[in-house]
């Protein structure tokens, strides 16, 4: 164990987390111009990032693709993360990060060693220095303190990282243990020099003498400490949560302590391994050849590699998973990834919607297909079949929402309130949204239809419900915004977050958070109101040029028209509060202690630009939107193909043609300034792009502000 080895985008709402079905009322007689019905479905996928992006997480949780992941030098898995080495000697963090566990300093460079523990982890520096982070409540999140031969925190040369403690190897071979002492995992630490390893398991402690002999101390109720005779030509050490292992000169693996779950049932032949790993309670060894043998527990598959024929320079596990190096480059990661602690099992490009819930996250790739990760309990990450043709989601407490080009809704997960019994409607659906137990559907004609959990009031809808253009869920309590600007709030107002701030006029995004809510003005200003126990309703200055909106927990995110965000309120106990690379963002979405973004792959090295021909002509959404100097309109044809791309007001007046003429097939763009065909200045508000071809039309919506 601890060895090394959407956000609202104006007029397009992303919805967080909480919160028993009422009689739906549907005003079929009401019905806005055409016009306004492909707006409503425009200012949704008007807001959603260009193909080619990547998700990034930050927060409570941290997310890595698995390419992220290739290549390393080194790896360790923690409890509920994963930490990787790269060449640059940079490191790489995937999983859970309540306590920042998977947040590196940013200082932390030059690195030669990693090692994760249960919540915190460690690194080791080119000059010996220790740096720790993550959870720190009996001092294991902190540097070493000096004694036992050392002066200062640095000169070490391995790292260790325990349960709740870490053990630190000297230059003279002397062991530094700090933190967790309950057991005198710390406090018994030798204090001669002359030690070659050192390996930190739940609450005891190992450490390999140069003569190959071992020295165990701390926990031993289940003989974890009792290392078996004879004590002599080990030359590895490593310590599972309540097991030992070490591996000796002949090539065998020696195994004490707990055996539960058969973490000492070394699989035969118990001859020929070079290498030894330990997880919470499963073992790993590897062989000259690179093949690696597991035992122990396997409830998440972690003692089953993803392939007999993959062959590995180095293996880790960690509380239910394992993850190995191979041996022509990359890295395998396999068993429990509630938490993204094996990375993203699908490529991390070409997303281009993203959600975040309670504890679980959605990521909408171009093609339709939706990537769920995250708590699955209650089968909120089981995306129903077909997983394809979707074109935005929404993620609810432990429910979630998607939302396909039919117009129809699919909802998974939990149901034990009704909010993923949709209700069948004669039209389509064009937006969606999801809160604490309830969900919120947009309808054609500006409608909005509410199911599930109706306690607070969330799913009563004012009249007159019609001319809506974007919605929003909180955790009990629910958001409108009409086409003139105005928001309607409903139910649950103990914190006043169904209270809209007078002027209630020229907002034109808004986000309902857990008992805050949060509304983007035309002139790019924020307002936020309800909850304020922990500043999410703080906006921090400048209070301008703010772009798109999402409220979370406890926490608010708001994207600047520079591409990068800020965050305010409370995003966990020690999680990170920015993403580590925080340029570049096209999309946003807070859950209740994490968020998600969706960030430009231009960043990535070896990014292909030229993407797959569509299937059909096809408007990508605009960047920025909104937008205030300009912004840039993309369109891909499937064949070349006469264009003409042209802006709508809101009324279905034409107010300006971009581009007349034949195109080859592929990836086109134009930049629109926010005028008018005179040159004359548009008035801020909501704007449709329209694609027309010989082949079909597409639209998008578009937001300039003043």
């Amino acid at each position: 164990m601890g060895g090394t080895a959407n956000a609202s985008t104006r007029a397009a709402t992303r919805i967080t987390t909480c919160a028993t079905p009422r009689a739906l009322h549907v005003q079929r007689q009401f019905r806005l111009p055409p016009l306004l019905v492909l707006l409503a479905l425009g200012a949704l996928l008007g807001g959603t990032p260009p193909a080619g992006a990547t998700v990034v997480s930050w927060g409570a949780a941290v997310v890595a693709g698995r390419e992220d992941l290739a290549d390393l030098r080194a790896v360790s898995a923690g409890g509920y993360h994963t930490l990787g080495l790269r060449p640059d000697s940079t490191l790489v963090a995937t999983g859970y990060n309540w306590f920042g566990q998977a947040a590196p300093p940013v200082a932390v460079r030059g690195l030669v060693a990693v090692s994760a523990g249960y919540l915190h982890s460690l690194a080791l520096d080119a000059a010996g220095t220790v740096h720790a982070w993550g959870a720190n409540d009996h001092g294991q999140g902190t540097a070493p303190p000096v004694g036992n031969g050392q002066r200062a925190n640095t000169g070490h040369t391995a790292i260790a990282a325990g349960g709740y403690h870490n053990l630190a190897l000297g230059a003279a071979g002397g062991v530094t243990a700090w933190g967790r002492d309950d057991f005198a995992q710390c406090s018994s630490a030798p204090a001669e020099g002359g030690f070659s390893a050192v390996a930190a398991g739940g609450f005891h402690s190992l450490a390999l003498r140069a003569d190959g002999s071992i020295v165990a101390w701390g926990r031993n109720d289940d003989g974890q400490c009792d290392v078996p005779a004879p004590n002599t030509g080990f030359v590895a050490i490593a310590a599972g949560w309540k097991h030992s292992l070490a591996l000796r000169a002949d090539g065998s693996v020696a195994a004490w302590g707990a055996s539960d779950v058969g973490q000492l049932v070394v699989p035969s032949p118990n001859a020929g391994f070079v290498a030894i790993a330990s997880g919470f309670d499963h073992g790993l060894a590897l062989r000259a050849d690179g093949s690696l043998a597991a035992w122990g527990r396997n409830d998440h598959g972690q003692g089953v590699p993803l392939s007999s024929n993959a062959f590995y320079t180095a293996v880790t596990g960690g509380l239910g998973h394992t993850v190995g190096l191979l041996k022509g480059g990359g890295a395998d990661a396999w068993g429990l990834n509630d938490d993204a602690q094996c990375g993203l099992p699908v490529p991390n490009r070409e997303f281009v919607v993203v959600a975040a819930g309670f504890a679980h996250s959605l990521a909408l790739r171009t093609d339709g297909f939706v990537l769920a990760w995250g708590d699955n309990d209650l089968r909120q990450c089981e995306v129903p079949f077909p997983n394809a043709g979707f074109t935005s989601l929404a993620a609810g407490q432990s429910h979630s929402l998607g939302l396909r080009s039919d117009g129809t809704v699919a909802a998974w997960g939990n149901n034990a309130d009704g909010q993923c019994t949709v209700p069948a409607l004669p039209f389509p659906f064009t937006a969606i949204a999801a809160g604490g137990s309830h969900s919120l559907g947009l309808a054609a004609g500006g409608i909005i239809i509410a199911w599930g959990q109706a306690a607070r009031g969330q799913t009563a809808v004012p009249a007159p419900n019609a001319g809506f253009v974007a919605i929003a869920a909180g955790g009990a309590h629910s958001m409108g915004l009409r086409a003139d600007g105005s928001i309607a709030a409903w139910g649950s107002n103990v914190e006043g977050q169904c209270s809209v701030p007078e002027p209630n006029s020229g907002f034109v995004a808004i986000a309902a958070g857990w008992a805050h809510s949060v509304g983007l003005r035309d002139d790019g200003t924020l307002v936020a109101w309800g909850n304020n126990d922990d500043g999410q309703c703080d906006v921090p200055p400048p209070d301008t040029a703010w772009t798109a909106v999402s409220a979370g927990g406890r926490f608010s995110l708001a994207l600047r028209d520079d591409a990068t965000v800020a965050a305010w309120g409370s995003i966990g106990a020690g999680g990170q509060a920015l993403p580590t690379a925080n340029v570049r963002l096209k999309a946003i979405s807070a859950g209740y202690n994490h968020a998600l973004a969706a960030q430009s792959e231009r960043l990535r090295e070896g990014y292909d630009p030229d993407p797959p021909l569509p299937a059909r002509p096809r408007l990508l959404p605009s960047f920025p939107n909104p937008f205030n100097a300009g912004t840039t309109i993309t369109w891909e044809l499937p064949a070349a193909a006469d264009v003409r791309l042209r802006i709508h007001d809101l009324r279905g007046s034409l107010v300006r043609e971009l581009v007349r003429g034949r195109y080859a097939a592929g990836r086109h763009h134009v930049t629109w300034d926010g005028t008018a065909t005179d040159g004359r200045p548009l008035p801020a508000g909501l704007y449709l792009g329209r694609l027309e071809t010989g082949a079909g039309h597409d639209f998008r919506s578009l937001t300039l502000l003043k």
